[in-house]
């Protein structure tokens, strides 16, 4: 078993040890890498506006569950950066943590559907050291090899193997498989009917939303070539998010997401309220006259409205300078989007994930207010939300970083792969445009497979 391997299967554990990392530039891009190195911990950012990351192999590891999950994460990380040494390169190659959380805390008794849930493996919260790091910056792209202390002496080594093993040709690229059948968590008529649920409780309970999710499991003919699928959903959304994660060696949660939770660089935060959805039009004429329509209607103004006064309202305790923009439409290459940017400034020592814990879930995802919404959801979905339109990204050593919404997503693991994909339910809703716009979610992964929903 190589270094490499060993460290992957036995992480160190926070705490129990100081790590060192050395740098170099190597030919070769984040999104290649990922092709060149199947099977084990990885990580891949795809991001329009930071530079690329691929990651590999554990170092050391965090997880964590309960209603601290966010603090508990941000106190162990701080305390793993701590001792990690910086690489001779740009600022930018140095190491981060990698990882993300579930939707739900955990703290809640399980039900039914998440005790038999797909999610296996993604806990609370989980974040990587990595033991390879390649960024891809202006000054080329760097690779960071980062191990424990007691291994300083083999580290210019293992920096030498991972650049031959990125460095290396990649494996022929699989061919995508072919669904053989596909089940819903809720037909067709159990989804509107929930709808109807949905609407009833908000106008009894007084919510101002609810986020109504379903999920697909398609049965396949092979594994999902991860690789490649990242590879087209970013020529296809080249302004989105494309991101992997896989915690365990077997299963990747993966997708190309059009909304950010919150990024922190020295001091400057940026989120955004997305809510508000309408298709493209077949000409830039359409196209226009759908986004005047969103922007004139009451319905989807109201709805990201929420989401933004919900995402200023949790930033003005801790934040300065709170700026909401006003709507503007965002669009991605099959949908269109009401969109307002925010931008806040905060003091030194608050670090990315204390934001992330404030802001998730965000209104857009989750409802308004967000507790009684949370609970409307665990009562009426028939499955495990696992991390979808959770938190994904990296925390760095100063405590900046980015996190995205893990929506536009699926999971995949041995020859399965499950979608999710949701709608902003609130008085006025209707079932039937609901089931479409939920579909309309799942469009990007399967495109990206080239399968087709019966």
């Amino acid at each position: 078993m190589s270094r490499q391997d060993a460290a992957e299967a036995e992480p160190t554990s926070v705490g129990a040890e100081t790590y060192v990392s050395a740098s170099r530039r190597i030919d070769v891009t984040p999104l290649a890498a990922a092709g060149v190195v199947p099977g084990r911990r990885r990580f891949c950012w795809l991001h329009p506006d930071e530079p690329d990351v691929f990651a590999a192999g554990a170092t050391a590891t965090v997880s964590v569950d309960g209603a601290d999950r966010f603090e508990t994460a941000g106190d162990r990380l701080s305390d793993l950066f701590g001792v990690v040494d910086g690489p001779d390169a740009p600022a930018v190659a140095a190491p981060r943590a990698v990882g993300g959380f579930s939707f739900f805390d955990g703290d809640a008794p399980p039900t039914d559907a998440e005790a038999d849930s797909p999610w296996d493996g993604f806990p609370g919260g989980t974040f990587v050291l990595p033991r390879a790091q390649l960024v891809a910056t202006d000054e080329g792209n760097w690779l960071t090899v980062t191990v424990p202390e007691h291994e300083r002496s083999a580290l210019s080594t293992e920096l030498d193997e991972w650049t031959d093993r990125l460095t290396g040709e990649a494996a022929p690229a699989a061919d995508s498989p072919d669904a053989t059948d596909f089940h819903y968590a809720m037909s067709r008529a159990e989804w509107e009917a929930t709808v109807e649920d949905v609407i009833d409780r908000i106008e009894s309970d007084g919510l101002d939303k609810v986020v109504l999710a379903q999920e697909l499991i398609a049965d396949l003919d092979g594994p999902v070539p991860v690789a490649p699928v990242l590879s087209r959903l970013r020529e296809t959304y080249p302004n989105c998010m494309t991101f992997a994660f896989s915690p365990t060696p077997d299963r990747t949660f993966f997708g190309a997401t059009p909304e950010t939770l919150v990024a922190l660089d020295d001091g400057r935060v940026e989120t955004e309220a997305l809510a508000g959805t309408t298709d493209r039009g077949e000409t830039p004429a359409e196209d226009t006259d759908l986004a005047d329509a969103m922007l004139g209607d009451e319905k989807y103004q109201v709805e990201n409205r929420i989401v933004a006064d919900t995402i200023a309202d949790a930033l003005r305790p801790i934040a300065e300078d709170v700026t909401v923009a006003d709507p503007a439409i965002k669009r991605i290459t099959n949908l269109q989007h009401l969109h307002r940017p925010i931008t806040a400034t905060v003091s030194d020592g608050t670090d990315v994930l204390s934001l992330a814990a404030r802001l998730h879930p965000t209104p857009a995802v989750g409802g308004s207010p967000r507790h009684e919404a949370s609970e409307v959801i665990r009562d009426v979905e028939a499955f495990d939300r696992g991390w979808y339109a959770s938190p994904v990204g990296w925390v760095d050593g100063d405590g900046d970083g980015t996190f995205v919404v893990g929506i536009r997503s699926g999971l995949t693991w041995d020859d399965y792969l499950a979608l999710y994909g949701g709608a902003g339910i609130v008085t006025g809703s209707d079932p039937a445009t609901e089931y479409g716009e939920v579909q309309s979610r799942f469009e990007p992964i399967l495109d990206a497979l080239e399968i087709e929903l019966d």
